[in-house]
């Protein structure tokens, strides 16, 4: 069983503007869809690439989240 029609339709959106895999763009559509504030990955390039998307979710790195004691 996949996602419901709505994260699948933002992952297939993400994946093509942000050149993203079908796996980060599932993970970030999900994010978007609850409408998280932060998405926070260890991957470098899945945060530089997200951030073409101009969305209102925080991307950063876990140790950025936690040194900047963001809340």
């Amino acid at each position: 069983m996949g996602p419901n029609e709505e994260i699948y339709n933002y992952a297939k959106s993400f994946q093509l503007k942000a050149r993203l895999s079908a796996k980060d763009a599932v993970h970030l559509a999900c994010t978007f869809y609850t409408k998280a504030q932060f998405f926070l990955s260890c991957d470098d390039e899945v945060i530089k690439r997200a951030k073409r998307l101009s969305t209102d979710i925080k991307l950063m790195n876990p140790v950025d989240y936690i040194r900047k004691g963001v809340k």
